[in-house]
């Protein structure tokens, strides 16, 4: 018989409580990926459609408030089949920082089926206050990079799971460090088989702003970083 043919116009969660949990775990300080706890979560999905295999979600949003003092975001839009997952748009992050991905990804066997589609772009925007929540350990660290200078990554891949080319991978901390990878990897989701080459560039400048991250209190008086650039490749 044929699937159900399913579409809902909306569905709300308002105000609600969850917690993820590994057994026996004891919470630690800051965001412990071992036990997520959530309140204020709310739930707002648009338009949802079902039919077999495929899911479409045009317009759904989620908010919640983790323990380590966080508030997190999700929307999107989102439709998978049997094929694929495509993300026309997906945002999350906090009210300071930001991820956002598009792209599709094959479904399947990612290890032995060397076919599935790959195509990605991500952008990340991470705030120092937000760091500073999720791992209050490290707290010095943190308080050592400039206030002013925001980390930011973007990444952009496309191929299959048997051939990924890396268009372009760039981690920056604006005005003080970048770095550039390019490449193509064989294999990239099975450890026995991966190969590849990947290019790098990068740098590391007016390094006494930010010397305090890596060097001691002691150290980082004593010592003057010069300026440094990185240009090189990695064969795997």
């Amino acid at each position: 018989s044929a699937p159900w043919d399913i579409n809902i116009n909306n569905i709300s969660v308002i105000n609600s409580e969850a917690i993820y949990a590994a057994k026996s775990t004891i919470p630690q300080d800051g965001f412990d990926f071992n036990y997520i706890a959530l309140n204020k979560i709310g739930i707002n999905i648009s338009n949802l459609h079902n039919c077999g295999s495929t899911v479409n979600l045009p317009n759904f949003k989620i908010e919640a408030t983790e323990r380590c003092g966080i508030t997190l975001y999700a929307d999107g839009d989102i439709n998978i089949d049997s094929t694929k997952i495509a993300i026309d748009t997906l945002s999350f992050g906090s009210s300071f920082s930001k991820i956002g991905v598009k792209g599709v990804i094959g479904t399947g066997d990612f290890v032995n089926d060397k076919n599935l589609p790959i195509n990605i772009t991500a952008s990340a925007q991470v705030a120092q206050v937000d760091l500073k929540k999720m791992f209050p350990a490290l707290a010095p660290v943190i308080a050592s990079l400039p206030p002013y200078s925001v980390p930011t990554a973007s990444v952009s891949v496309h191929g299959t799971t048997g051939n990924t080319v890396i268009d372009n991978i760039t981690l920056r901390l604006p005005n003080h460090a970048e770095l550039i990878a390019e490449g193509e990897i064989t294999d990239i989701l099975d450890p026995d088989k991966i190969s590849g080459n990947v290019l790098l560039d990068g740098y590391i400048r007016n390094s006494e702003a930010i010397k305090g991250a890596f060097l001691s209190g002691e150290d980082a008086k004593n010592y003057a970083v010069p300026d440094i650039s990185l240009n090189g490749d990695i064969d795997i």
